[in-house]
């Protein structure tokens, strides 16, 4: 467990250089573009700020960091593997047998996959990652790839 605290807080220490910071509406988000995790790790780094994984849930949310990713040139670039690539909350959860925010725990009520998405390739692609092949397209990938990865939470809380 000590093992586990020491290396979240280099970790920490480490991606705190490397992190853009956006304010979009009553939502702060901290995208981490420099430094790669697994999902579960993303989680975790995402809570340790108290923050949550981005939960891509509207339409409109969606839209608003796409357009965001296009203008500082985060554009669809093929060839270049996963550098443009960041996970969601979204994961698979086997109990319910469908697609749900680890942020929420809610069930997606707005998709945004590329075509013929969700497969589970292999049968273990359990978490939701967006970027892979086009901006703001989902993908079912697996948990354990690492991915850069953006955390969210709102304002509100701080004005409180």
């Amino acid at each position: 467990m000590l093992k586990t605290i020491i290396l979240f807080a280099i970790i920490t220490s480490i991606i705190a250089k490397e992190k853009t910071t956006l304010d979009l509406g009553l939502t702060r988000f901290i995208i981490v573009d420099k430094v790669k995790l697994k999902w579960s790790d993303a989680v975790q780094y995402c809570s340790n700020m108290n923050m949550t994984l981005f939960t891509p849930n509207t339409a409109e949310r969606m839209e608003k960091l796409t357009q965001f990713f296009i203008e500082i040139g985060y554009i669809d670039k093929p060839n270049i593997g996963n550098d443009y690539i960041y996970w969601t909350s979204g994961k698979f959860d086997k109990k319910l047998d469908k697609y749900i925010w680890h942020s929420t725990g809610a069930e997606f009520n707005y998709t945004n996959w590329l075509p013929n998405m969700p497969d589970n390739w292999r049968g273990d692609e359990l978490c939701v990652e967006m970027g892979f092949r086009e901006v703001g397209k989902w993908n079912d990938t697996r948990c354990r790839y690492l991915r850069h990865f953006i955390c969210e939470h709102s304002i509100e809380m701080e004005l409180h």
